[in-house]
């Protein structure tokens, strides 16, 4: 059995997710729900979104409006960059288990 067997076969093509729903002044949750969309028309199978800036519940909510604007196909990650203490990052964890993220 090959490498190539073993790690699934071979691929003409792979999924590409985007890094967006970066902060900036005066962006609305449905901002960052177009911008899902936006990128999702555009061929992108997901998005890292950026957290760990704001409060845990705030991000979350930043989080909600992501997978709303891509649907429940579009591929969510999120990197907080060591923006939190463990127990706010846990506390986020728990608030966006129910979003399906890929990975966090």
């Amino acid at each position: 059995t090959s490498v190539a067997t073993l790690l699934g076969g071979f691929r003409d093509r792979l999924p590409i997710i985007a890094i967006a729903a970066y902060y900036e002044e005066g962006k609305t949750l449905a901002d960052l729900g177009r911008e899902m969309g936006w990128l999702k028309s555009a061929g992108m199978a997901g998005c890292k979104v950026k957290v760990g800036g704001l409060s845990a519940e705030a991000d979350a909510e930043r989080v909600a409006a992501c997978r709303d604007g891509g649907g429940p196909d579009f591929i969510i990650a999120v990197d907080a960059n060591r923006g939190w203490p463990v127990a706010e990052a846990v506390k986020f964890a728990r608030l966006i288990e129910k979003y399906d993220i890929r990975w966090f």
